[in-house]
């Protein structure tokens, strides 16, 4: 398998990984109001908890990733979020549940921060636009087999089983993404400094085109 194969498989694998972790409690939210007694709210909590630490981390992670590389902190991400899916259905209170989602979703961070970055460093301007726009298709799959693998689960073992079994898949997703991806050849690690960065930031910002898309994000 060539360099660039390689690295368009393991992408797509990192966007299975990251958004079907992300999404895994969506589905059995009414098992978590009846099985564990959570109002309706603390339920949608699990998946709230996750998006929003997510959100919080994604751009501390993209500066460690200037400094630490793109891919250490790619792989790094996916395989230990993937791995605290495998303890989030031992939780035995609502708050424990809620606050090992939210640490997921905060390990997660890594990979959609510098994902793109990654391939733009690395890949030519020819193979470029298809191995992000399979990253992208990654990301979309994994929502959806995020929910319907618990779905899928729980019809047949209870939801703590169910979310278990989509942690493993998620897992392995990530697994075979870090034996896959290839060693980064461009990257440069650069000193970080909180002035560098705070103008960085704010140099975004003042960037019309970009301000509008960030709060269409928003």
């Amino acid at each position: 398998m060539t360099r660039t194969r390689r690295a368009t498989v393991a992408m797509l694998l990192v966007g299975l990984a990251i958004f079907s972790s992300l999404y895994s409690t969506q589905a059995i939210l009414p098992m978590l109001v009846q099985d564990m007694g959570l109002s309706s709210t603390e339920a949608a909590m699990t998946v709230s908890a996750a998006t929003g630490a997510l959100a919080l981390c994604v751009v501390p992670a993209s500066i460690l990733s200037e400094r630490f590389g793109r891919g250490r902190i790619l792989l790094i991400s996916a395989v230990s979020a993937t791995s605290v899916g495998l303890i989030v259905p031992l939780a035995a209170e609502g708050w424990l549940l809620i606050l090992l989602r939210g640490l997921q979703g905060a390990l997660l961070s890594g990979a959609p921060a510098t994902a793109m970055a990654w391939l733009s460093e690395e890949l030519d301007d020819k193979a470029l636009p298809r191995a992000m726009g399979l990253y992208i298709a990654g990301t979309s799959v994994g929502g959806l087999t995020g929910r319907l693998i618990p779905t899928g689960l729980v019809e047949i073992s209870t939801w703590r089983w169910a979310l278990f079994g989509s942690a493993l898949v998620s897992l392995a997703f990530a697994i075979t993404a870090w034996l896959l991806l290839p060693t980064q050849r461009n990257f440069r690690p650069k000193s970080i400094h909180l002035k560098t960065e705070s103008r960085a930031l704010l140099g975004h910002w003042a960037n019309r085109d970009l301000a509008l898309l960030f709060l269409t994000a928003f």
